[in-house]
């Protein structure tokens, strides 16, 4: 069985980057929702292996986002997030006040991106 990747699409098409990817892997799938309301809602009722996103989401901040995904009625507050971001610093207060939060810089280079989430999963590509 298939680990599951949320990957959020933004402007920039960070969805897409990891869904390019990990489109040939054996080890994860990864599912793209429509809207970031759709993602959100996928939380709520679906579990995942790692969650990335943009950290400027045109609906929600990162800071928002993770409130939501870290609250104690969802079944995903124990999985990793991977911000992709311009905004390193303030991104990166997060990680002192939430656990299991890494960050992968904008422009997207795949081979770091890659890393960081062989970093998170645990798993090679």
């Amino acid at each position: 069985m298939k680990r599951k990747i949320l990957a959020f699409d933004d402007e920039d098409g960070t969805g897409g980057v990891v869904a390019n990817i990990f489109s040939e892997s054996d080890i994860f799938e990864v599912v793209l929702p429509e809207s970031h309301y759709k993602g959100v809602s996928l939380l709520k009722t679906s579990l995942f292996s790692v969650i990335v996103t943009d950290f400027e989401m045109p609906v929600m901040k990162g800071s928002e986002f993770l409130k939501e995904v870290r609250d104690e009625s969802c079944p995903n507050r124990e999985v990793p997030v991977l911000f992709v971001t311009k905004e390193m610093s303030e991104a990166k207060k997060l990680s002192e006040t939430f656990q299991k939060v890494y960050f992968a810089d904008k422009p997207i280079i795949i081979s770091e991106l890659m890393m960081v989430l062989k970093k998170v999963t645990g798993e090679g590509f």
